[in-house]
This record gives C-alpha cells, structure tokens and sequence, in this order.
C-alpha cells in the first residue's frame, strides 16, 4: 500500500466502519423499541 492510496483506502475504512456502527445502532435501537412501547 502506497502512500498515494492511503487515503483512499483509509476513507473506505472509515466509511465501512461508520456502515457497519449504524447498522448496529439501527438492530439495537429495533430491539429495544418493543421493550420500551411495552412499558
């Protein structure tokens, strides 16, 4: 890996993990609605 790719791939990182963090987000914020309508 090149320095001149660097930032391409390191931008690629970012945007998979930020992906990935607001799926998450997005299964725990579904899983926890029902428990909270239920209250």
């Amino acid at each position: 890996m090149t320095g001149r790719r660097k930032g391409t791939c390191g931008l690629a990182r970012v945007a998979a993990r930020h992906k990935f963090y607001a799926q998450l987000l997005h299964d725990l914020h579904d899983s926890w609605r029902p428990a909270t309508n239920g209250v």
